[in-house]
């Protein structure tokens, strides 16, 4: 004999509610995305049709054509790449050191937890306050308008970020294994640099990841920092608005080819997200 299963009412109701929702929130997400890829690939005239046109049936690349033809363009990408390249491979390095001596070392007068407690107050800062004490300082050093002020910029931005995030995966790895290393006559370097860096691989990747999205989308800053050889993708995008006229095709088509790097380097990496967000969730 044969038994057929059914799902009670509510059961069914609450699963159509979970998919609607589930719905909802894709389109709230993916639709501004959409729309932006559209507009990169309308007509001009196109853009000024009521009602808008969701579904354009004729798409063209000159909006593409337009700004990689145009050399400021690609040299506010490469400023953008190196930038952003710099910025987080010395943030990550540097926080992880700093949140491996805060894990492992215990100084005098409980500094420990006030490093700690300063690095967090720092990070609560908004950043628009910051902006003019940066420009101040860049402006007395000869920076302004080269690419080391905005590493030097995003660089202490990001340590406090990186640091807290390192420090809770060097507080949840076990002590003993570099405790053997300890036996077997390593120093605090040594023990760093050939047992806990391999392990910590991917919490750097993780937290590098982060860096990498937060400076590549960064906008105050740039725009503070920055005039003309240095400028940054964002700040390109944000000049395309202007007192007459708004060129919405060259526009969207940058801010296309602005985040194509970083959805590549996510579909990339998924996996060490993954783990990187989970690790210490499950304990033993």
């Amino acid at each position: 004999m044969i038994r057929r299963y059914s799902h009670p009412p509510r059961e069914i109701v609450a699963r159509i509610a979970l998919y609607v929702a589930v719905l909802a929130v894709l389109v709230v997400v993916l639709f501004p995305i959409y729309w932006l890829v559209l507009n990169s690939l309308k007509y001009q005239r196109d853009f000024f049709t009521n009602p808008p046109v969701f579904f354009a049936t004729q798409l063209t690349l000159d909006h593409y054509r337009g700004v990689l033809s145009n050399p400021l363009n690609r040299q506010y990408l490469w400023n953008t790449f190196v930038v952003t390249t710099v910025a987080t491979i010395i943030a990550t390095f540097v926080g992880t050191l700093c949140a491996y001596v805060l894990a492992r070392i215990r100084m005098p007068f409980r500094l420990n937890g006030t490093l700690l407690v300063a690095i967090l107050i720092s990070r609560l800062f908004p950043p628009v306050s910051l902006a003019i004490p940066y420009y101040l300082l860049m402006r007395n050093f000869g920076l302004l308008d080269t690419r080391l002020a905005l590493v030097i910029a995003y660089v202490g931005l990001a340590l406090p970020f990186v640091t807290w995030l390192m420090l809770t995966f060097f507080q949840d790895l076990p002590k003993e294994i570099e405790r053997a290393a300890m036996v077997d006559g390593c120093t605090m370097f040594q023990r760093f640099r050939w047992v806990v860096l391999p392990m910590s691989v991917t919490s750097m990747i993780v937290s590098g990841i982060f860096v990498f999205m937060g400076v590549w989308n960064e906008l105050l800053f740039a725009l503070t920092l920055t005039a003309l050889r240095a400028k940054t993708v964002s700040v390109a995008i944000s000049s395309f608005v202007g007192d007459n006229a708004l060129d919405w095709g060259q526009m969207s088509a940058l801010s296309v080819l602005s985040f194509m790097p970083i959805l590549i380097l996510a579909l990339s990496v998924q996996r060490f997200l993954v783990r990187g967000i989970s690790f210490g969730a499950v304990k033993g």
